[in-house]
């Protein structure tokens, strides 16, 4: 019996469900783009999956917001497909979006809100960063949909460059006090001074290496290094002070003229207060490599094994962050800091957390160093980013381990092996050989013609839309070629024929090239000839 009632109201289940349809539309599923993606196009293509109701038509309502709130929402007019195609999105911002569906009077609930942030920039594809080139180079980019247009710019100078300080010693750290009180240290003892008009090197008393330096002002600075090695500076002379430890010291940082902190291997960490050194007791034991003092109790440390320590005038904490070694770390404010360390690892605090950012390097991180709401970061292999807002990268000029870098307003300055120094100038891209071209959206690459020989050129790009123009790209430097290369007859060649065919390397988007020919190595009455390819038959030679 009891079977022949559960028969039946099945049955009765399965009619009322065919007569009366189904209760309430389905709320859409969001497809794409994914939750969270970044580097979206200005017109991207929002897409869900259609569901169904009674009626044959679903209509379906698309919402996009900058806030997760839905504050002040754009509702787009409804539709019986299940995509929306946006336009003129603003570059580098994060939107969010959702849609409900219609069955007649029946609406869905909203969906699930995703996110998406659109590209910052346009991406540089050839030539790569440090390339040689020919004097025609095609440059080009990664497509980009929804623009109007690109701007290129090509210029021969760069507000970075390289200097020589005259020393071959690694160089480790940079302090810039002011334009006319700069200090840079390295390997040996050496310490170097600017003082507006040349470097010169500067007696430290000691031969240990130098890891880190630290000015509160330019008759007060500070002076770390391996064994223990802590120097003060009292606006004429370094003097060796005793800490009280032979432990390597990575890093200083003061707040004040009395007040500061040295790091160093298996977590060693020194105060500084009123004159005297002594050491803090911790409960970490892993190499510490930077430190930054924000105020006597709001003070950060990294290193390795991920390791980020903070001390807020009571206690030292420490906790792992993010998965690489850690070896640089800035704060602009209480609120915002960066540490940068290996394989290109950037995470930001925000006052509450620290969040992972995306660098675009994966080679070491070893320094970084903001001015303002501008940073700097570099590292091994020549990598060179910059934040405003997000990061990008930037050109060095080389494939060098790059150490540290300190900016302070337009002055810069950035140290590496073998005594590498590069400085900031303040001028970019506005030398009077400065050429802007304006390309179509349809376009992804430029052909230059009759470029400098033997010349470095920097470049980048940035798109444009009706609403917004995108951040330029990082700048690249590429270099053209000088010459060419001679290939025949051989250098010294002996029992040659009267008659003498001239060969040498092709050199792409030249008119043509000149050949001289002279029996005196000076040059002094030399036979001229004007080939368009790359030999030259000569008679009667003697």
């Amino acid at each position: 019996m009891k079977n022949i009632y559960s028969i039946t109201i099945s049955l009765l289940l399965l009619v009322s469900l065919s007569v009366f349809g189904q209760v309430r539309i389905y709320t859409p599923t969001l497809n794409e783009p994914e939750n969270g993606a970044l580097d979206q196009v200005p017109d991207v293509l929002l897409n869900w999956s259609a569901v169904t109701g009674d009626s044959l038509v679903i209509l379906y309502e698309a919402q996009l917001s900058l806030t997760e709130d839905f504050a002040d929402p754009i509702t787009f007019p409804k539709t019986d497909v299940t995509s929306e195609n946006m336009s003129n999105l603003i570059f580098g911002e994060t939107y969010y979006w959702r849609v409900r569906a219609y069955d007649g009077q029946e609406v869905s609930d909203w969906s699930e809100i995703w996110s998406f942030s659109i590209l910052n920039t346009i991406a540089l594809h050839m030539p790569l960063d440090n390339s040689m080139v020919y004097a025609n180079p095609v440059l080009d980019w990664d497509a980009v949909s929804g623009l109007t247009g690109y701007e290129l710019q090509l210029d021969t100078v760069y507000d970075w460059h390289a200097v020589d300080p005259e020393t071959e010693e690694n160089l480790n750290t940079a302090f810039i006090v002011d334009d006319n009180n700069k200090w840079l240290a390295g390997d040996n003892g050496l310490i170097m001074y600017y003082d507006g008009t040349d470097w010169s090197t500067v007696e430290s008393g000691v031969t240990e290496n130098i890891k880190d330096l630290w000015f509160t002002g330019a008759a007060n600075g500070y002076a770390v290094g391996e064994g223990g090695t802590v120097l003060h500076y009292d606006g004429a002379v370094w003097s060796v002070v005793d800490a009280g430890t032979t432990e390597d010291l990575d890093a200083v940082s003061f707040v004040d003229e009395n007040t500061g902190w040295a790091v160093g291997a298996g977590g060693i960490t020194l105060k500084y207060d009123s004159g005297t050194w002594s050491e803090e007791t911790t409960s970490n034991t892993i190499d510490l490599r930077d430190v930054y003092a924000l105020s006597a109790d709001n003070v950060w440390v990294c290193g390795l094994s991920k390791t980020i320590g903070h001390y807020d005038g009571t206690d030292w904490t420490y906790e792992t962050v993010s998965n690489r070694d850690l070896y640089s770390i800035w704060f602009v404010d209480a609120n915002n800091g960066w540490a940068v360390g290996k394989s290109g690892k950037v995470v930001y605090y925000n006052g509450e957390e620290w969040i992972v950012q995306a660098s675009g390097v994966n080679k070491d991180l070893l320094s970084v160093n903001f001015s303002g709401t501008t940073g700097y970061a570099v590292g091994k292999n020549g990598k060179f980013i910059t934040y405003n807002g997000y990061w990008s990268p930037l050109t060095s000029g080389t494939g060098e381990e790059m150490r540290s870098v300190f900016v302070s307003g337009d002055e810069g300055a950035i140290v590496g092996v073998d005594g590498m120094l590069m400085e900031k100038s303040g001028g970019i891209f506005n030398s009077p050989d400065l050429k802007t071209y304006q390309i179509d959206a349809d376009s992804m690459q430029k052909s230059l013609h009759q470029l400098l020989f033997g010349t470095d050129y920097y470049y980048r790009i940035r798109g444009m839309h009706e609403e917004d123009t995108s951040m330029w790209s990082g700048a690249r430097k590429m270099t053209t070629y000088a010459t060419t290369t001679l290939s025949a007859p051989s250098d010294g060649s002996e029992g040659t024929h009267l008659r003498i065919n001239f060969e040498w390397s092709e050199y792409d988007g030249i008119t043509n090239y000149i050949l001289e020919v002279d029996s005196n190595e000076n040059f002094t009455l030399p036979r001229t000839f004007g080939p368009d390819l790359n030999h030259q038959v000569v008679n009667d030679l003697v």
